[in-house]
């Protein structure tokens, strides 16, 4: 997809979007941090975005924000988080994030330029050598900030997991752009769900990935994987209520390749299993604390 050509206003927003170092923000504005009064759907939808490029092949992909806490413990810093792959698959220094803009009861896309690499042609992200993760520091115009994202608090790690008795055959729910189709003209993200598909899923560091049953089409790399369950048995008893975590993000799609034997001589055959390769949350998390350090700063 080529980048469009922005008017100047939206030429100079675009360039507030890697202002480095970002301005830290309040948390009471972007961070969801309960997750029992929050809803994770609403949320994830409202800080999901497209992020496309050029590349060998034009490249598209899905990231999701987080709220990252700073020194300051009352104020947070936005982190964008997608596959390792997505970004290094874009050509060139910048990629474009498709951001949102509200009028009145409706919303439209705003392309935004994001510097993802230096002078040098160095990634600006930081990614995790044992996964396919990247994140890096963004920060929003004013009029563009999602109104909620998630919290590094909603990621669930090998306790949670545990705890809840999360195993296969557990419904799940992917937010994504697949092929670069979107839910709405406001540019959000399509919602669709699958099932956990391999066992075991701890410990997460370890086994680095897990399987969920749901098709992966371009597009849809680095879209958050979340579980929302209503009145869940686990330890023996139903508890009343919901509990919702993000539990990964998309990475691949689970292909075989079968050697096809013909008149002169064999060819290879990709076969797609329509299973998503899935990295655990635990993974994200500590991707995200790779990130430098950055002192708190009034907001603006």
């Amino acid at each position: 997809m080529p980048f469009p050509r922005l008017t100047k206003p939206f030429a100079v927003m675009a360039a507030l979007v890697l202002a480095f170092p970002p301005a830290a923000r309040p948390a009471a504005m972007e961070s969801a941090d309960s997750p029992v009064a929050q809803d994770i759907s609403t949320v994830l939808m409202q800080s999901t975005f497209e992020i496309t490029g050029p590349g060998a092949h034009p490249s598209i992909g899905t990231g999701f924000v987080v709220g990252k806490p700073a020194t300051d413990p009352s104020l947070h810093y936005y982190v964008l988080v997608t596959a390792n792959h997505v970004l290094d698959g874009i050509a060139g220094p910048e990629a474009l994030l498709w951001a949102r803009e509200k009028e009145g009861e409706n919303w439209r896309k705003i392309p935004l330029h994001m510097r993802i690499r230096d002078s040098h042609n160095q990634p600006l992200w930081v990614k995790n050598h044992a996964a396919d993760v990247a994140v890096m520091y963004v920060d929003f115009p004013p009029a563009l900030r999602p109104e909620r994202v998630v919290s590094t608090a909603w990621f669930a790690d090998d306790h949670a997991l545990q705890q809840f008795e999360v195993r296969p055959g557990d419904p799940v729910f992917v937010l994504g752009y697949p092929f670069g189709t979107e839910s709405s003209e406001g540019g959000f993200p399509v919602l669709r769900a699958g099932w956990i598909a391999s066992y075991p899923l701890l410990p997460s560091r370890a086994i680095k990935k897990f399987l969920v049953s749901f098709e992966v089409f371009p597009g849809n790399s680095g879209g958050p994987v979340y579980l929302l369950d209503y009145n869940r048995v686990y330890a023996g008893a139903t508890h009343m209520g919901s509990i919702h975590f993000l539990i990964g993000l998309v990475s691949e799609q689970v292909t075989v390749t079968h050697e096809v034997q013909e008149l002169y001589g064999t060819r290879k055959q990709n076969y797609p299993l329509h299973v998503a390769v899935v990295v655990p949350a635990s993974l994200i998390a500590d991707t995200i604390e790779m990130l430098p350090v950055l002192p708190s700063a009034a907001p603006h």
